[in-house]
């Protein structure tokens, strides 16, 4: 049975020049919403109200696995602590050369902590989140120092950071951590904002500005998704985590070591969530 009838579908994804198809699903595939514990594919998941944190679901919620780029609501979550979304950031010379997804800063580029934010959680690039780092601690070592303080802080017990980024596949943490992680985050205001974007436009230093787009199908094809973040390395597997809100709740599904994409399992969760 198919799941909330789409709107729209994601666009192609913004490669330049000229795009490419949408790497994301065009609709979803999910059982019919039932007051049956759901089953799914993923090795780890759980089910949250997103408010309250109480389980609703789980599925082996305290294993600790690698966690790709959703390391960067880590990231995030100290960005919007201790960094002015006004604040310029002046790019330095580690940022440019970190590989894989990028929105292509240039060394000297002087770019605003809101947009660094938006590239960081919509597209994933990973010199952003090298660029945050440098913002906040004065470089990458400093900032994992304070990721690994702020997750201590926040009692997650299964969790440990390697990287602002999540590329090296060194760190890792677990469902029931990232969602304390991402219920902590959400008391910002700004980041349940950026969140919730599908695209935005980040001026670059010449031309024409950068657009990015969020690789959150769900907020093309999900009746009331508002976040939050995807990841993937071979390490990891596809990883997920989910929000959606509709007038009997709001809950957070965390979908953790999937083969395939994750987007029908973190459906079938928020279906069973929000009966």
């Amino acid at each position: 049975m198919s799941g909330p009838v789409p709107t729209s579908t994601p666009p192609p994804t913004p490669v330049p020049p000229f795009g490419s198809p949408s790497p994301f699903p065009t609709s979803l595939s999910t059982p019919r919403p039932s007051t049956n514990p759901p089953r799914i594919a993923a090795p780890s998941a759980i089910l949250e109200d997103l408010d309250t944190g109480q389980v609703l679901f789980a599925i082996r919620p305290g294993d600790s696995r690698p966690v790709a780029s959703i390391t960067k609501i880590m990231t995030a979550l100290l960005v919007v602590e201790r960094l002015p979304p006004s604040r310029l950031v002046e790019v330095g010379t580690d940022a440019p050369e970190t590989p894989g997804s990028s929105l292509g800063l240039e060394v000297g580029e002087r770019i605003s902590a809101l947009d660094l934010l938006y590239a960081l959680l919509l597209q994933s690039s990973n010199d952003a989140a090298v660029a945050l780092a440098d913002a906040v601690s004065g470089s990458t070592q400093a900032f994992v120092r304070l990721m690994n303080a702020r997750a201590a802080d926040l009692r997650l017990t299964d969790t440990h950071f390697a990287s602002p980024n999540g590329l090296d596949d060194r760190g890792y943490s677990s469902a029931a951590d990232l969602a304390l992680l991402t219920r902590t985050a959400y008391q910002s205001a700004l980041f349940g904002r950026v969140v919730d974007t599908k695209t935005r436009d980040i001026p670059a230093p010449f031309g024409p500005p950068r657009h990015v787009q969020n690789r959150n199908a769900l907020l093309w094809l999900y009746s009331g998704a508002v976040g939050v973040k995807t990841g993937f390395t071979s390490a990891a597997g596809n990883c997920l985590i989910a929000t959606a809100a509709r007038a009997s709740g709001r809950v957070i599904a965390v979908v953790l070591g999937e083969a395939d994409d994750p987007f029908d399992d973190a459906a079938t969760l928020l279906n069973y969530g929000l009966l």
